[in-house]
């Protein structure tokens, strides 16, 4: 039994041009559907099912944010504006520009505190073989935080007066006297 074929809602070409302008203003695809009372789905449907609205729909996507970011730069452009280019910064970049929350921590602070850890447990644990184990396994902890979260660029934070562990396996060899007490 077939169905009879159901009639998209943004193929009225007024409600097409509803979203369009929506969209060109810089309103989010949420409100664009709002307006045209249907989903955001829906939308992005049509834009498939209709080249013509696809292609529409593109540009006035990219228009918008084009036309937007344009304005921010022209203010930005101007010392009084700085809080614009300050605003940009942390939006298009914000691993390196946006505020942290206070119970972020950084992996540059997280290796300072692995690195103090080690400290301690070369001065607590008097056993050589057990405390160079669980030096090993610290040291492993930080080269796979390492591995897993480099840094897009130098952080400027790092820490560099830090030095590796001896116990790691590509340290020198330090002799197997333990530290002092």
């Amino acid at each position: 039994m077939s169905t009879p074929e159901q009639t998209r809602i943004l193929q009225d070409k007024d409600k097409q041009e509803l979203v369009l302008n929506a969209l060109n203003l810089g309103c989010s695809l949420v409100a664009a559907a709002k307006l045209a009372g249907c989903s955001p789905t829906t939308i992005r449907r049509e834009a498939e099912l209709d080249p013509e609205f696809g292609e529409q729909y593109k540009k006035a996507r990219g228009e918008s944010e084009f036309k937007y970011m344009q304005l921010l730069s022209n203010a930005a452009a101007q010392p009084q504006y700085w809080r614009a280019a300050a605003w940009a910064l942390e939006r298009r970049f914000p691993k390196f520009y946006a505020p942290r929350s206070p119970d972020v921590v950084t992996l540059s602070q997280i290796t300072i505190l692995i690195a103090k850890i080690a400290q301690i447990l070369e001065e607590e644990i008097p056993a050589p073989t057990l405390r160079k184990k669980v030096l090993k396994r610290l040291d492993t902890i930080t080269i796979e935080l390492r591995k897993e979260h480099p840094p897009l660029q130098p952080d400027a934070s790092a820490r560099t007066d830090i030095p590796p562990s001896p116990h790691h396996p590509d340290a020198p060899d330090q002799g197997s006297a333990s530290p002092p007490r």
